[in-house]
């Protein structure tokens, strides 16, 4: 039997529908969450989705991150909550809230519509941060070496996979073990830099802690959701002169998926 097609429209409703229950929740416990990425410019410059996007991304700071994955699975019918903890396989190190009434055909994963959600983790400070970021970065070629075929390796991945071959017999659930614990070497509350550095954005996402301080009602869609007070200053880094609409060509989603009705 064929499915039918999850239209964007109806994506953009079911990604409403599950934000309405974490603002709920957030709310209800005291956690500390923000619109982000392409959805925090969405609301800013659109408010609401940017028309051509078909996800939503939040973010929180990593104290209010932990309380929520602990706590908001089982809270609301059909929305799950997927992450590496509690999901055999799972190469990511931010966690997807999805509606299991959808199927979602994404690479390495078993979901639906979804929303991100990404933790905000405090950083070294300014001068540790270059040493700090090479680390990561090293952990993460493990990552996508055993995520993707060889053939999809830029060459100095795969110059730094044949130089440093050892590394790698290493199993990739313990070099996520290993991103998550230097992810949380700097706590977030005491940190004087932050950032979503599990984003798209690498390096972009390194701020001044105080832009994560603060957060104010913002309008999205007819709803009001929470963002960072400072978003001029995350955007401005992010996106540059963030109120000028991309080139008709730019105006794409970056994701490559399909997805159904159950």
């Amino acid at each position: 039997m064929n499915k039918r097609p999850v239209t964007l429209e109806e994506m953009h409703e079911l990604q409403l529908g599950m934000m309405d229950s974490i603002h709920d929740y957030c709310t209800r416990h005291g956690l500390r969450y923000s619109l982000g990425g392409g959805t925090l410019l969405g609301a800013i410059r659109h408010k609401g989705f940017i028309p051509w996007d078909d996800d939503i991304d939040i973010m929180m700071p990593r104290p209010d991150y932990d309380k929520f994955i602990a706590g908001f699975e089982g809270n609301y019918e059909h929305y799950k909550l997927q992450h590496m903890g509690n999901t055999r396989g799972y190469h990511l190190l931010f966690a997807k809230i999805f509606d299991d009434r959808t199927v979602l055909t994404e690479p390495g994963l078993n979901n639906g519509v979804f929303i991100d959600i990404f933790a905000i983790d405090g950083l070294p400070s300014w001068e540790q941060l270059p040493q700090y970021y090479r680390l990561y970065k090293k952990y993460k070629y493990v990552v996508r070496m055993t995520r993707y075929p060889w053939s999809s390796l830029n060459y100095k991945e795969q110059a730094y996979i044949i130089l440093h071959f050892y590394r790698f017999i290493v199993p990739r659930s313990i070099r996520l073990r290993q991103l998550d614990a230097l992810l949380r070497s700097h706590d977030f509350d005491t940190a004087q830099v932050a950032g979503c550095i599990t984003g798209t954005y690498g390096e972009k996402e390194f701020m001044d802690a105080d832009v994560f301080r603060d957060y104010i009602d913002v309008q999205f869609e007819n709803r009001t959701y929470r963002a960072i007070a400072a978003y001029d200053a995350y955007l401005t880094k992010h996106y540059g002169d963030y109120m000028q609409l991309p080139p008709e060509d730019k105006r794409n989603s970056h994701h490559e998926f399909e997805c159904w009705w159950k």
